[in-house]
C-alpha cells in the first residue's frame, strides 16, 4: 500500500499474465476478462485509500493497467 504505484503493477502484471498463460483456451474469454477487471477493481480500491482526497478515477487508472 505504500509502494509505488509501478511496484505493485509490475506485479500484478505479471501475475495476470500468467493466469492469462495457464487459463487461455478459446472458450474461456469471459473468465478472462472478469479476472483482469476484478484484479483492476482490487487494485484500484486499494490506491483509493491511500489518499484522503480519493482522486483516482477510472480514466486515471486506465494510464496505470496495460491492456
Amino acid at each position: 500500500m505504500h509502494d509505488t504505484v509501478a511496484e505493485p503493477g509490475q506485479w500484478l502484471t505479471a501475475v495476470v499474465a500468467g493466469f492469462f498463460a495457464y487459463d487461455a483456451v478459446p472458450t474461456n474469454t469471459w473468465a478472462l476478462q472478469a479476472f483482469r477487471y476484478h484484479v483492476t477493481e482490487l487494485w484500484r480500491r486499494t490506491l483509493r485509500r491511500r489518499s484522503q482526497k480519493d482522486e483516482l478515477t477510472w480514466d486515471r487508472m486506465a494510464g496505470h493497467v496495460k491492456e
